[in-house]
């Protein structure tokens, strides 16, 4: 094949030697949308995103006439990469996959499945770098090559093999040192080392593009939203506007400036040098270029000439296309005869291209071009559904444009572009051999409806948040939801680009069904909002129907990551649940950011090293003292540690297989990092007490000089045992408890704490007790004992109210519990006065007694309310105020419109109780955010109860 090849590339040059000398092109060339080309000697003030950049004096964005592509033609185009990844849509990466992860390493920030990979050019900004290398989605890849074989095509589900074999698999999964192969009814694990090549199974091109598109620009119409990058490294990189972010290290200088890009399959954002980017195109999200799709038949034929593949953007012999002096932005270069068929979409649009011979060829080479829009498989030769059947063109000058075609809107269909050598019936004057039929399908280009392309990009938004996958998002959710791309615009070393997602005048509803196990103590839900430009949203957590919690989104300041919020489930140990959550949105403003929902016996802000754990002694194994968990006096707890003298120690105790690391310590700590330590200790006899830890298995030498470097704290000398000097806190042990807080990061640095060494030197005993880890020292509030806890209101209340009340709280995690007892689905986070569960009030049973916040800020009851379709439904309240001389304000918010609005007064609840209902019919069918508004009224005896809320 090679052979051929370069008898072709030779009659190829014979033909250019003959041509017309060809001036020297401009540095910069190009075309706008309507075609007008463009060209320069550079381009100016594309290093800053509020200016707009321009070729020759010109913008090229001009909102009437955009810049379609632009090609910087002092730049190499042919490079191949010798390892590198295609990806389903068009794009290529160049460098290695060195490892494979299944997303969920990190329990609080949830990612898809994704494969470590080392790029062959820096992709970091210039003073930062990544040594663990870059994180990309498995979900569209197509092919991963280690070392490249001759044959290029592609062969969906086939692993190639260093030594030559190869095996076909059905399905693959990634690991951290190979892969696992399906293999018919069996699995096989290969090691990354031993595969040349591995060609995933073969995705539907349609849906592939449009989850892509969802990730790049959710609910975007902007032109020009897609941007493509090709660089001199062999990459193809696909973006949109709004993840391209213009960079300079150096002001106008065009050496210094980079785009910070993040293509839909990459988790980390890329910093592309702009003298590294010879070709940008760009579309908008309605426009689909042929080169995102994967053909799904090729057919060729040739009688002399040794065909090359099809190629995207060049010709079969790897030449910039160029037909009748036009250079084209993108292309689909064949050579005669050439079947290539694509899936057509089910959309309303049309497609375009011209085809013409390639510039190469000069007056040689003779094709006919034709495009059918007909069924899959059908034959080319005998069908007679042709969209556009073109002339007989004869060398490089000919060039024909198909027009836009109309699209047929048939499920199943297929598009092939055919390109005929004409060998039966050759017009006078064309060359009669087949080696210079080198034909380019000109920027073929696929024009959908705008509406209809926004119709179906909405379908597959929901899938581009991690963190729901295994959810179900309720259908009417789907209909509102909106993802926002934002970035944080702070040290590029560390912007990102996310999803946000709201819903405004509606809900964002999540369920499925899981198994609470024993060891499962809370549902973990992990969301944020960023700090500027977002308003609050709330999260309502329902288990079976029930509200459970209701929270407002934490809030992420740019330099610390929110906590996770915690929502106790022990009490459903051993039961499976349905478990919903469902976010109130106020406004589009009011964006969350959604990074994990799982089930955890761990808490990422704080851990537990000693709290009544019974099984420690035998973890800590080694060692001639004499371990024993003991229920003597404990600081906190039921049980502590007791050590008789000597040492227990185990070097690896801190390590789990979440985290193989140990305890990471860090002057900021993300979530799962820590840097505080607190524990209680006490000694009986004898001068000395110690608490050792490990760094990476292993504990510091003996002769340790540096106290930074010993990992040690102590009271006291050690005396007989040597272990080098520590950090020593005081000269004498207490033998009453006394608790240590230390600032691991001060003492000792960035360090990972794999295992722990208890040390008794001498006396009788030493006692140890609460010993736990913490991103901040407030983190440790919730577990300390001796912190002051309020009392129990009811417990102060009198014996008249303690007959009459239920219950009685002015914690808000409890609000929604009190509520939900009177109605299951409703909850608040926010009350006045705490909130009151009276077993009867005026009459009425399970009355609850609300109050407002303060004279601004109302309590609001609310809750994601679905409504029958074809059915009148209405919100029936009973309500009422404290005494004839009080009032208060009702107001009922519905999909984010306030639609009822009365004064609870002596005038209305005559007979003690206001009997209220608002028409909730024009909603039937959807699920909508009901609000119940209690609001003061001149701030005077504002106190309201409820009786009733239901919907019949």
């Amino acid at each position: 094949m090679r052979t051929c090849f370069a008898v072709f590339a030779l009659a190829g040059g014979l033909v250019v030697l003959g041509a017309a000398p060809v001036q020297a092109e401009p540095r910069f060339v190009g075309a706008r949308v309507n075609g007008d080309a463009v060209s320069g000697p550079e381009i100016t003030d594309w290093q800053d995103g509020n200016v707009r950049p321009k070729l020759d004096g010109k913008e090229l964005f001009e909102a009437s006439n955009p810049i379609r592509w632009v090609r910087d033609t002092s730049l190499p185009f042919d490079a191949n990469p010798t390892a590198f990844v295609e990806f389903y849509g068009g794009d290529r990466l160049a460098g290695t996959v060195i490892a494979g992860y299944t997303g969920q390493e990190t329990l609080w920030w949830r990612q898809p499945p994704h494969v470590g990979f080392t790029p062959a050019a820096k992709l970091d900004w210039v003073d930062a770098s990544r040594p663990e290398g870059l994180r990309l989605q498995t979900r569209w890849l197509k092919r991963v090559v280690w070392r490249p074989r001759d044959d290029t095509r592609y062969a969906p589900g086939t692993a190639f093999f260093r030594d030559g074999s190869q095996a076909t698999f059905r399905a693959a999964r990634w690991l951290e040192s190979g892969v696992r192969l399906l293999v018919d009814s069996e699995s096989r694990e290969v090691a990354y080392s031993d595969l040349a090549e591995l060609h995933l199974p073969r995705l539907d091109s349609w849906p592939a593009w449009w989850e892509q598109v969802a990730v790049l620009t959710p609910n975007s119409e902007a032109p020009g939203a897609i941007a493509q990058f090709e660089t001199i490294d062999g990459s193809r990189l696909t973006t949109s506007n709004a993840r391209t972010t213009p960079l300079s290290r150096g002001g106008g200088n065009p050496e210094h400036w980079y785009s910070l890009i993040q293509p839909a399959w990459s988790l980390d954002p890329l910093f592309v040098a702009h003298r590294t980017i010879h070709t940008r195109r760009y579309f908008a999200i309605h426009e689909v270029p042929l080169s995102a799709l994967e053909p799904t038949r090729i057919v060729q034929r040739a009688t002399l000439a040794s065909l090359g593949e099809p190629r995207i953007d060049r010709t079969v012999n790897g030449l910039w296309p160029a037909s009748n002096g036009r250079p084209l932005g993108w292309s689909l270069g064949v050579h005669a005869f050439s079947e290539v068929e694509y899936e057509r979409p089910n959309l309303p649009g049309t497609f375009r291209a011209v085809c013409g011979l390639d510039q190469s060829v000069g007056t040689g080479g003779c094709v006919r071009p034709a495009i059918t829009l007909g069924t899959a498989g059908s034959n080319a030769e005998t069908r007679n559904d042709a969209a556009m059947t073109g002339p007989v063109l004869i060398g490089s000058p000919s060039l024909h444009d198909s027009g836009p075609l109309a699209l047929p809107q048939s499920p199943g269909g297929r598009m092939s572009l055919v390109v005929d050598p004409v060998l039966e019936e050759l017009p006078p004057g064309a060359d009669p051999l087949e080696i210079r039929d080198l034909a380019n399908w000109g920027e073929p280009l696929f024009t959908l409806d705008p509406l209809a392309c926004r119709q179906e990009i909405a379908k597959y938004e929901s899938r581009a948040v991690s963190a729901w996958d295994g959810w179900t998002l309720d259908r009417s959710s789907s209909s509102a939801l909106k993802l926002a791309t934002q970035s944080d615009p702070g040290d590029p070393r560390t912007r990102r680009y996310w999803l946000d997602v709201s819903a405004p005048g509606s809900v964002i509803r999540l369920t499925r069904r899981l198994a609470i196990e024993p060891r499962h103590r809370w549902l973990l839900v992990s969301c944020n909002r960023f700090e500027k430009q977002t308003e609050p949203s709330v999260i309502q957590v329902l288990i079976d129907g029930r509200a459970v919690a209701e929270f407002e989104v934490p809030l992420r300041h740019a330099w610390q990551e929110a906590a996770p919020v915690l929502i106790p489930v022990d009490r459903f140990a051993g039961r499976t649940v349905e478990i919903e959550l469902v976010q109130f949105s106020e406004s589009a403003a009011s964006r969350v950011e959604w990074r994990a929902i799982q089930l955890t016996d761990r808490d990422p802000q704080r851990v537990a090293v000693f709290e009544d754990e019974p099984d420690i002694a035998d973890q800590l194994a080694l060692g001639q003292g004499l371990l024993a968990v003991s229920e003597e006096k404990p600081w906190s707890g039921t049980s502590c540690l007791r050590l008789a003298p000597g040492e227990r120690e185990s070097a690896t105790f801190l390590t789990t297989a979440e985290t193989p690391q140990g305890i990471a310590i860090r002057g900021t700590p993300k979530l799962g990092e820590y840097r505080f330590v607190r524990f209680a200790w006490r000694k009986t006899g004898g001068k000395s007490i110690a608490i050792h830890f490990a760094r990476e298995g292993a504990f510091p030498p003996p002769d340790t000089s540096e106290p930074r470097l010993a990992l040690r704290y102590h009271i006291g000398r050690l005396g007989q045992l040597d272990y080098g000097n520590g950090l020593k806190i005081k000269d004498a042990p207490n033998e009453n408890w006394e608790v240590v807080t230390r600032d691991l990061f001060a003492d000792f640095g960035d360090v990972n704490l794999s295992g722990m060494r208890l040390t008794c030197a001498d006396g009788e005993s030493a006692w140890f007790d609460h010993l736990y880890f913490a991103r901040r020292q407030e983190d440790f509030e919730s577990v300390d004992p001796g912190r002051q806890k309020r009392t129990d209101p009811l417990q102060t209340a009198s014996d008249e109210v303690k007959r009459d009340l239920l219950d009685w709280t002015y914690e808000p995690t409890r609000f929604t519990e009190l509520i939900s007892q009177t109605a299951p689905r409703w909850s608040s986070s926010k009350i006045g006065e705490g909130l009151r569960l009276w077993k009867q009030f005026k009459g009425r049973e399970r009355v609850l007694q609300t109050h407002p916040v303060d004279p601004k800020t109302p309590c609001v009851l609310r809750s994601a309310v679905t409504l029958p379709e074809g059915k009148a439904t209405r919100l029936k309240l009973a309500v009422t105020q404290f005494n004839p001389e009080s009032d208060w304000l009702l107001k009922v918010k519905v999909a984010g419109e306030f639609v009822h609005e009365q004064l609870i007064n002596a005038a209305l609840t005559k007979n003690e109780w206001a009997e209220i209902e608002v028409d909730l019919s024009k909603y039937a069918g959807q699920t909508v955010p009901v609000e119940l508004h209690h609001h003061p009224n001149n701030w005077s005896f504002e106190t309201g109860y409820w009786a009733r809320i239901a919907l019949e």
